[in-house]
């Protein structure tokens, strides 16, 4: 059985979140709602952005979806409002 195969057996899907994003978040060592909850979805989007990945809010926002098991579209506005302000605020820049 080929790694992947393995990694698809040994870690759930994540609500919100496609194929390739579960390969961006594996590629950082995040394979589970415990991971995102630990790490956070701001800093896992930043280690995203670091290696390259063309990532935006949305994969915040689906994270975010991931940890409290709905649609990203049904978080919290003022949750959503919280989390543009911190990446707009953010003092690491990435081109």
């Amino acid at each position: 059985m080929s790694k992947m195969k393995n990694q698809k057996a040994k870690y759930p899907k994540l609500r919100n979140l496609g194929p390739v994003s579960t390969q961006w978040l594996n590629s950082i060592d995040v394979y589970t709602k415990e991971d995102i909850k630990t790490i956070g979805p701001i800093v896992i989007y930043n280690m995203l952005k670091a290696r390259g990945y063309n990532v935006n809010i949305l994969i915040v926002y689906a994270l975010q979806g991931a940890i409290m098991d709905c649609h990203w579209n049904d978080i919290p506005t003022k949750m959503k409002i919280d989390f543009k302000a911190e990446i707009e605020n953010n003092p690491i820049k990435f081109i």
